[in-house]
Order: structure tokens, then sequence, then C-alpha cells
């Protein structure tokens, strides 16, 4: 079994964390942002990228705030293992090192808000090797153990809680990862995606997925997870409750109940209804009341993670709702994240921050033994598209059941704290505050697999 010590909040039954939603296509329909091949990771080796990130992720920790529920900050590195970084451009050593921002700036976004959310906890994200919907190259788990081995260790290496496999659509790959987490001491979290039968795209059920990987592992992973599904795509074992179904303990919903086939052809936004997806999510803790992680993935913006709170904890005033794009609602000082001036080696442990001082990340500084900056700019890589590009929209209907979400009224908020997103100059720069999103949400030509 697991070394739970990093993830054992989000073990106990009465605890409900919030994850982010859906950050490439946040990103790319709603602030505009070309993201090559999906990759966020490529914007924290820039400024103007960090910028956009913590404009992103802010939200959602101060909506944790203010609901006093808690937030597990995920890495922006879904895309930076080796395959992937190489079709953007980028050469070997460039895996750790990007990694370690991922890391790094996970870890400044935790210390500005860890007097205000509870628990706060940062997973390491691992992405499958090829593509998230119809994956091409099938490896053995000795293929998958060794060939993740390398970003997951740069993910321990920059003080991650926990490993967080997202996506995932077949065992082998699965365990392969689950292995290499072992190996370098950290929890485990696999997340299967489903089509729409509720079955993995290479037609294993899910049930027959976690039991797999539990029997070839030991039963390592922490727990499981599915995302990038709707909930009208979730098996119905799982709303039953049936007795395997309790090593499931989170959700990260697509708001479209479009096929991924489907979603692969699309080329809007299609964001659905926040409220509903709410309810929907509400329904299923009342069938599944150990649930302890619930979120967003493709589609899904601070809206919608929103509309899950107030649909989950019935105390969440409607005052706690931020439009997509908009600085953290209770700002009150004005503060903006914050560019600060900070060097991070690629081989050091997490950096510790000094009293008083802002916390920070710099990717930019980021050195993998001696190794140049990276050698894709942002933007600058070259635009290929997988084909797992998901969008989003959510209805189901029936009426929507009260579940047994703990009641939590919403905690105090202080100003919120600047976020410090990597090395600029010797001075603090203030972030521009986000935009809001234009009214007509751009199109794209199929910009390549979504979580």
């Amino acid at each position: 079994m697991t070394d739970a010590r990093g993830i054992q909040p989000l073990l106990d039954d009465e605890t409900l964390a919030l994850s982010d939603g859906g950050l490439e296509t946040a990103l790319i329909y709603l602030r505009g942002i070309e993201l090559p091949l999906f990759a966020a990771c490529e914007l924290l080796l820039t400024p103007e990228g960090r910028r956009e990130l913590a404009d992103y992720y802010v939200p959602y920790a101060q909506l944790a705030a203010d609901t006093g529920l808690g937030f597990v900050i995920d890495t922006a590195s879904w895309r930076a293992n080796h395959d992937w970084l190489e079709r953007l451009g980028h050469d070997s050593d460039d895996v750790r090192r990007v990694n370690l921002a991922a890391a790094a700036f996970a870890r400044a976004v935790r210390d500005c808000f860890a007097e205000r959310v509870s628990p706060l906890l940062i997973a390491g994200v691992v992405g499958p090797r090829d593509d998230g919907y119809r994956p091409g190259r099938l490896q053995s788990t000795d293929e998958a153990e060794c060939y993740s081995a390398e970003q997951i260790r740069a993910l321990a290496d920059g003080g991650v809680d926990f490993i967080s496999a997202l996506t995932v659509n077949y065992v082998d790959e699965a365990i392969g990862i689950v292995r290499a987490t072992r190996a370098v001491g950290l929890p485990a979290v696999v997340s299967f995606t489903v089509e729409t039968d509720g079955a993995l795209a290479g037609g294993a059920s899910l049930g027959a997925a976690i039991r797999a990987v539990d029997v070839a592992t030991d039963a390592y992973p922490s727990f499981y997870l599915v995302n990038c599904s709707h909930p009208t795509h979730l098996p119905p074992e799982l709303w039953r409750g049936e007795p395997w179904t309790h090593r499931v303990r989170g959700f990260r919903a697509n708001a479209s109940r479009r096929s991924h086939a489907e979603l692969d052809e699309a080329h809007a936004l299609d964001a659905g209804d926040p409220a509903e997806l709410g309810e929907q999510l509400r329904r299923l803790r009342r069938a599944m009341p150990w649930l302890s992680y619930l979120g967003g993935c493709c589609g899904t913006d601070i809206r919608h993670l929103t509309a899950i709170a107030q649909a989950c904890v019935p105390a969440v005033p409607s005052s706690a709702s931020v439009s997509p794009g908009a600085a953290p609602a209770s700002a009150s000082s004005g503060a903006a994240p914050v560019v600060g001036p900070a060097p991070v080696s690629s081989d050091a442990a997490p950096a510790s921050v000094s009293s008083g001082a802002a916390p920070v990340v710099g990717p930019a500084s980021v050195s993998s033994g001696g190794a140049a900056p990276a050698s894709a700019p942002f933007g600058a890589a070259p635009a290929s598209a997988s084909s797992d590009a998901a969008r989003a929209s959510a209805s189901s209907g029936g009426a929507p059941v009260v579940g047994p979400a703990p009641v939590v009224g919403p905690a105090p908020v202080s100003p919120a704290a600047p976020v410090s997103v990597g090395p600029l100059s010797s001075t603090a720069v203030p972030v521009p505050a986000p935009s809001s999103p234009s009214p007509a949400v751009p199109t794209f030509s199929r910009p390549s697999s979504g979580r």
C-alpha cells in the first residue's frame, strides 16, 4: 500500500476539495491564447505566460478560500513528458527543467493561500504518452514505468504532494505510472477517462481497469478519479455505489455530454450550463458520499467550479461566483500577482521562502545541469494537432437531489496575496489584471487533446 501522508486529507470522507477547471480550453477559448499541442507547460517559460497562468489559477484558490473548501493545485505539466516536449522543439534535458518549473509555480500559488485554504495540496500531473482519447501507441507496463520515471522524479524533486495521472485510457500505462511513482515514494492517484458507454477507450470497464491496476501494484494508488468525461458517461455502477466504487474518490467533469469523437471535431467552445453541471455532481456525491475531490475538466471554468461548490455546499453564497477570466473576487487590496526574482536549480530541493518574502518561482532561470534555456519560446512551437480536443457542454435532466456534503459557511477572506510567477528583474513587477473574455468566443482548428 502507498505511503499516503502527502494525500491523507483527501482520504477523509468529511473532506471536500476542489480542483481547477479545464486549463487548456479556458486559455484557448476564453483568453485567446495559442497553445501548440495543448501544452500549457509552454507558458511556464516566459514572464507573459506565467502571468496568464497566475490569472488562471488564483481565482480557483480564491474560490476555495471564500467557501471554506480545500483545493488541489495541479502542476501545468500534463504535456511535459519527453515525446510531447520533443514535438514542441525541446531537447531531452528540458523534461526535468519544465517539470521543476511547473512544481515551483504550483508551490508559489500554495504559499500565497496556505493560511486561508485547507487542505491545500499540489498534484504533480502526468499525462498520457500518446493521444488522450485514441492512443496510437500502447506501451507495456515496463515501458510505461521507464518512460514516465523521469517526469515523475522531477515532479517529486519539485515538492509535489502526490502524482496525479490524468486522462489515462488503458491499464498498462496506468500500472507503469504507478510503479514509477512508488519508486520515488510519493502517493499515486490514477484518473481514467471513459467514453459515452462508461468504458475506457480500449473497451475495458472502469471497474475492471481499477481492479487490474490494484492487482498489479498491490493496491498502491491512494484512490482513483475519472476525468475528461461527462457525468452522464459514468458507468451505472458508480451511481449505485457498488463495493469497488469506494476506490473512486473524485470526479473532474467535462461540461459536454458529447462523445470524444464528436469533441475531436469541435471548433468552438460549448460551455454548457454550469448550474446544471453543479447539480449533476451533487447527485453523484449523494450516490457516493465518500467523494472528496470534485472539479472540472475540458470546457469548464471558474463559473462551473463555483456552481459545483454552491451545489455541494449549500451555504456557499452566490457572491462567491467569479466570471471566467476575472480577477479574484475578494482581492480588495488590489494586489495583483507579481513577478519576483528567484532562480531555481534543477537539482535543488524545493525552495524555502524566508519570513516575509513573497514566494517565487523561477522557471526562466531554472537550470538542468547547465542546460541552456528552453529551445521553444512561448508561442513559437509548431502547432500540430493530436486528436483529443475536448470542449464542454452540460445537460442532464432530473431533479436536483441534495447530497450529504458538509455544510460549510463562507470563510472570512483577507486581501488576496500576491503570487510570484518567476524572475523578471530585481524588482517585483505587478501582473496586469486579467481582462474579461470577449463576447465572441474565438475558434481554432482542433487544438489537440484536452483534459
